[in-house]
């Protein structure tokens, strides 16, 4: 089994590739889809490896999780990708620190009268303490996409848009299926008033970590990209397609370098 600092495990090739381009990450070798990297900026040098499954869903991260695992003993583990905004309080582009997931549907039961919700949030302390000390939101300032302004501005009418993204931290949602429309949405805030977003991946990559006793550190981080209630491609069509995409998954990327890998450098500086 290899050692590294930092091991990705991500949805969409579309995230990976903006991840590599705002860090600047060039991998040295490949094998097996698990992608090698050496990071450096020029004091600190930490090893990171990243597995993209191409595959959105839980069980595809499931299988990532514990074919990584299997292969590398990595220092972080960590869940990185897009997701949908389910409170109010997130704006597209900002970036959610998961301090807990949820398997929104696990044990779920389908009844006559609607479902019964089960299960319980798994914890995510990765983060917890870092984002308490660190001011993670001058790493953003400045940080405006290239969208018409017509569409900034019928965004903030919506209370979708801010001039400049802000961080959060809370629960993250997770179900097998995309969320885009109101009664969706309306039903998984019924369960968790808490929930800042939803995807379908981190639940299922700290499930599958806890249940291997994993003893190194997990982070969740989350690009909010939609608002999930179907009008995804209104916004396309207002703003370009896919630009608030790349807008917030950059946003996240940036976040990951500074909260993590960054950190991961200076700690094996210090171990030296």
């Amino acid at each position: 089994m290899e050692d590294a600092d930092i091991a990705l495990v991500v949805a969409l090739s579309e995230e990976f590739e903006t991840i590599k381009g705002a860090i600047g990450l060039s991998p040295y070798k490949s094998e097996d889809g698990i992608e090698y990297f050496s990071v450096s900026d020029g004091a600190t040098q930490c090893k990171l490896v990243a597995y993209t499954t191409n595959e959105m869903g839980l069980v595809p991260t499931v299988c990532a999780t514990d074919m990584l695992l299997d292969r590398i003993n990595p220092k972080w583990l960590i869940s990185i990708g897009l997701s949908g905004q389910l409170s109010t309080d997130c704006a597209l582009g900002d970036v959610v620190i998961g301090t807990d997931c949820d398997l929104a549907f696990s044990e779920a039961r389908l009844s006559v009268g609607g479902i019964d919700f089960a299960g319980k949030p798994y914890e995510v302390p990765g983060l917890q303490d870092f984002h308490k000390t660190v001011n993670l939101k001058k790493y953003l300032q400045g940080r405006e996409p290239d969208i018409p302004l017509a569409a900034q501005k019928a965004l903030d009418e919506r209370r979708l848009w801010r001039k400049y993204p802000h961080i959060h931290s809370g629960c993250i949602c997770s179900t097998d299926f995309v969320v885009d429309n109101p009664k969706a949405k309306a039903l998984l805030l019924e369960k968790n008033r808490r929930y800042l977003c939803t995807d379908m991946e981190s639940a299922a990559l700290v499930s599958a970590a806890r249940k291997r006793k994993f003893a190194g550190r997990i982070a969740v981080i989350r690009a909010v990209s939609d608002p999930a209630d179907g009008t995804k491609k209104k916004i396309d069509e207002l703003a370009g397609r896919n630009t608030i995409r790349h807008y917030a998954m950059r946003n996240a990327a940036t976040l990951l370098k500074h909260a993590i890998i960054e950190v991961a450098g200076n700690a094996e500086e210090q171990n030296r």
